[in-house]
């Protein structure tokens, strides 16, 4: 039986690569990505019975809005000094604009409280909070025009920003992926 199989893949061997491209091109579009098939929701894992599992179910009882993904935007100047009484008010100016943009998912972005800067003065936080979940293309899709709002706001005043936290990795990741699905399709073909 696995002769005949072989005689007929051997005599026919290009006809068999076409069939496995074709297969391949008509599939993998239609295929579900990993993300839409997995849930990345670590508590959705644990029992009832676990404290931060109670713990995230009474927040969200109590807090409906507030269970969104979030987001750190993080200031500091392009020479490394510490930031001046200017650069935390141009930092002031830029979230409020950034959050006022209607940039669709971010309900707002705060940032200037005390414990938001850094002890050695450098490093100052913004807390971006977006609606929906880090998984939802919508707030991907945000987490990405709040980086280039915010670098667009900040061009030419000696500041720079970073966005870091579950929104801005999972956007970071969903970029990586993309570029290695399109590698590995590349390499297949």
């Amino acid at each position: 039986m696995f002769e005949k199989l072989t005689q007929f893949v051997v005599r026919r061997r290009f006809w068999i690569i076409a069939a496995w491209v074709l297969a391949a091109v008509v599939i993998v579009p239609f295929s579900p990505k990993l993300g839409d098939v997995t849930n990345s929701d670590e508590s959705s894992f644990l029992p009832d019975s676990y404290e931060s599992a109670q713990a995230d179910e009474l927040a969200a009882e109590a807090f409906p809005g507030e269970a969104g993904a979030t987001a750190l935007l993080v200031y500091r100047r392009a020479d490394g000094a510490a930031l001046t009484g200017a650069d935390r008010e141009t930092i002031a100016s830029s979230a409020r604009a950034v959050a006022a943009a209607g940039i669709e998912r971010v309900e707002g972005i705060q940032t200037g409280a005390p414990e938001q800067v850094s002890p050695d003065g450098r490093i100052q936080l913004g807390y971006v909070r977006f609606a929906g979940g880090s998984g939802d293309d919508a707030v991907l899709d945000a987490a990405e025009r709040v980086r280039s709002e915010t670098a667009g706001r900040l061009a030419g005043s000696g500041l720079e920003a970073g966005l870091t936290g579950d929104a801005a990795i999972k956007l970071d990741d969903r970029d990586a992926h993309g570029t290695a699905e399109k590698t590995v399709g590349v390499a297949t073909i």
